[in-house]
């Protein structure tokens, strides 16, 4: 919440009064946190490769060295058996 804030401290110093927010990663979570705070100030939101929060849930932490493939289930990835020779 606070980089939301310091988000909403640079557009007020350059003089922008809403503007089309977007974040990547930990940007994503910075940019809902500011779609929430700051609503009236955001045009848009643009959400790049996020997540709502990290925290303990954290799909990853269940196994640190699979890929991506291993986390998702089988039909999500339709690619899945053919790019993995499953």
């Amino acid at each position: 919440a606070q980089f939301a804030d310091d988000l909403a401290e640079v557009m007020d110093a350059i003089g922008w009064k809403q503007s089309v927010i977007a974040g990547c990663s930990m940007g994503g979570c910075v940019t809902l946190a500011f779609g929430l705070k700051h609503a009236t100030r955001a045009k848009g939101l643009g959400l790049i490769d996020t997540t709502a929060c990290y925290g303990a849930d954290d799909r990853s932490d269940e196994n640190p060295d699979a890929g991506i493939h291993d986390l998702l289930p089988g039909d999500a990835v339709p690619w899945r058996t053919a790019a993995r020779g499953r």
